[in-house]
């Protein structure tokens, strides 16, 4: 399915908080509404808000794991919807403590390694 419905993602972003019940299956919905027809327009602000809702230095490390992830799931369908300043900021989590945010930091820069390593900085573009 192929579906466009532009009025889902800001009524999904208003239910996008980490203390949210079930935000696990919220998620994955939002994962699978994403496809390659989706504008740039649509799902950027909805990237930005989980990097200011989950990918903060204040959030449990599982939150911040989970928000890499599914960025990088929404990005692996629509590339486009990434800026290079917030790619940057993102990245800069394969530094963390934690195990399971470096692992979803380093995932996230392979992914634009491979689809679009014009957005990395060029030290991060790798060989």
């Amino acid at each position: 399915h192929r579906l466009q419905l532009p009025n889902f993602f800001p009524y999904l972003q208003r239910y996008l908080q980490p203390h949210q019940r079930d935000i696990t299956m919220l998620l994955a919905y939002l994962v699978q509404a994403c496809h390659e027809l989706l504008t740039a327009e649509m799902l950027s602000p909805l990237l930005l808000h989980l990097a200011n809702h989950f990918v903060t230095d204040k959030s449990r490390p599982e939150m911040v794991a989970i928000g890499l992830n599914t960025t990088r799931e929404v990005c692996a369908r629509v590339p486009l919807a990434m800026d290079a300043t917030l790619l940057a900021d993102l990245i800069e989590y394969r530094k963390d403590r934690d195990k399971a945010v470096v692992a979803a930091a380093r995932s996230l820069l392979q992914l634009f390694r491979d689809r679009m390593p014009a957005l990395l900085h060029k030290k991060y573009r790798g060989k």
